[in-house]
């Protein structure tokens, strides 16, 4: 009997410990531990560690990089990431530059306006800038014509110089204090290196804003305004140039034969020229642009114009609808217009052909084209035009 109880009080014992292991490791999930105050049943809260970035080079981080996925990233997140850099010890101009040319980028949507007390990151941002301004050793540096590429930005880059007054004009509803405050002593910076510029940089000057307000400023850049500064005009850049030069009158004077002491009427005259070569390689919005200006300026040289330069854009335009059944009537009234402002046999073969089988798919009753669709099938049969789908485009 001994025995039996021993037994039992034995298998007791082995059940008891047991239970104690197996509910040892749920304690540790159930178990909670005692806050910082020291009072049970609270969990402690995780603390995330920050990378600390203070020790780190400045750098200016775009905008589309705060935040991916929105047009333009909000003010609030680009100046978080923003105000971290601005005051290191290694915050140069070029950071400063890139940091103002990139402002247009940044919705602006809720900032405080001056009256409120602005926001402590962009006041830092234009103080230190006018701070690296008034610095007699920040000179504009020169572009290097023969490095290829972009250039690294080492100090005030013409190139920033350029963006960050364009950023002032664009933004000068919402951030006035961009043009008060940056642009005269840019001004003043880009007055004492015009002579030094090159070509590119002095196109990229003269398209970033009006120079009206610095007189002499502007009289340093007409007097670089020669024909030898059209090899240095990109294509995209033609249209700026042409809407600047058609809006002075002694240079219209000088083109249309009037003057002879303006060499800016020679630069017209030669990127009128090369708005032609160019023509079938422009967007058409750049070349509605670019005639407009000419044929508005310089009437007197329109037909000396070649046709076969300027056509494709304007047909592509009209086939383009027909190949897509697009029925657009002021587009066709008038191509139609502009098609008979001059006799329908000084067209080429591809616009007459186009222009015929385009109208042909686009027909509607009493759409008032009728008749221009007569002129177009005698012109056809004149020529003897096969009466198929043009080619995409043909110089015949």
């Amino acid at each position: 009997m001994s025995s039996v109880s021993g037994g039992h009080g034995r298998l007791l014992v082995l059940l008891a410990l047991l239970l104690a292991w197996a509910k040892g490791p749920f304690r540790a999930f159930n178990a909670t531990e005692a806050g910082g105050d020291g009072q049970p049943g609270r969990k402690r809260p995780r603390t995330r560690k920050r990378r600390d970035f203070s020790k780190l080079p400045a750098q200016i981080l775009h905008p589309s990089k705060v935040m991916r996925g929105r047009s333009k990233a909000r003010w609030q997140d680009v100046f978080r990431v923003w105000e971290c850099e601005i005051p290191k010890p290694d915050f140069a101009i070029h950071h400063a530059a890139k940091a103002v040319r990139l402002l247009p980028k940044v919705n602006f949507r809720g900032l405080p306006s001056e009256e409120e007390g602005g926001h402590p990151v962009l006041q830092s941002l234009l103080r230190r800038t006018q701070e690296f301004l008034q610095e007699d050793n920040c000179t504009v540096v020169v572009t290097d014509p023969s490095v290829r590429g972009r250039n690294k930005r080492e100090g005030l880059c013409a190139e920033d110089v350029a963006a960050m007054i364009r950023a002032a004009e664009k933004l000068a509803t919402k951030l006035p204090m961009l043009q008060r405050d940056l642009l005269p002593p840019l001004q003043k910076k880009v007055g004492d290196a015009v002579s030094r510029l090159g070509d590119k940089d002095v196109i990229g000057m003269l398209l970033a804003g009006s120079w009206d307000s610095v007189p002499e400023v502007s009289a340093q850049f007409r007097a670089r305004l020669g024909p030898d500064l059209a090899d240095a005009v990109g294509t995209e850049e033609l249209p700026g140039m042409v809407r600047l030069l058609t809006a002075m009158p002694d240079t219209v004077a000088e083109a249309q034969g009037d003057r002879a002491d303006e060499p800016s009427g020679q630069l017209l005259l030669a990127l009128r020229e090369k708005v032609l070569t160019a023509a079938p390689t422009m967007p058409c919005s750049d070349l509605a642009d670019c005639f407009w200006c000419l044929a508005a300026h310089l009437p007197a040289k329109a037909p000396r114009w070649r046709r076969k330069s300027y056509d494709p854009p304007l047909w592509q335009f009209l086939y383009a609808f027909a190949r897509m059944q697009v029925q657009e009537p002021i587009l066709l009234k008038a191509t139609a217009r502009l098609a008979l402002r001059e006799d329908l046999s000084t067209h080429t073969n591809w616009a007459i052909a186009v222009m015929r089988w385009s109208y042909a798919q686009l027909e509607e009753a009493q759409d008032g084209l009728a008749q221009f669709r007569q002129r177009l099938d005698s012109e056809v049969s004149q020529r003897q035009l096969p009466d198929t789908v043009p080619p995409a485009w043909s110089q015949v």
